[in-house]
């Protein structure tokens, strides 16, 4: 038991160290902590402009924790009068409302 509860955490410890990546958000090069939510990248005042990001040419969440795999990527951050955010923010509606039809009438 000894050793789980050392390996947890030197496990821990590591990951809270954070190794730093670069990232490109407007044009601007950024070093981040990996680990870092990409929503922590905008100022307080933008965070509810904006419903999704493109990272690199993938369409994300705003919540998605940065990894090693995002050094170097761009981050262009997307509202909802844009098509592919649009898409993605009705898909989260759809799946809302389909959670709370399941959990009404489990037996249907």
């Amino acid at each position: 038991m000894k050793i789980i509860n050392q390996a947890f955490c030197t496990i821990g410890f590591a990951q809270s160290e954070g190794k730093m990546i670069n990232v490109f958000v407007n044009g601007i090069e950024k070093q981040v902590k990996e680990g870092t939510r990409v929503l922590d990248l905008l100022k307080q005042e933008d965070k509810r402009k904006y419903a999704v990001c493109k990272l690199g040419s993938q369409i994300k969440e705003l919540n998605r924790k940065l990894s090693s795999k995002d050094d170097g990527k761009t981050i262009e951050f997307l509202g909802i009068e844009n098509n592919e955010a649009a898409k993605a923010y009705e898909a989260s509606l759809r799946y809302i409302v389909a959670m709370a039809f399941h959990n009404l009438y489990p037996d249907v």
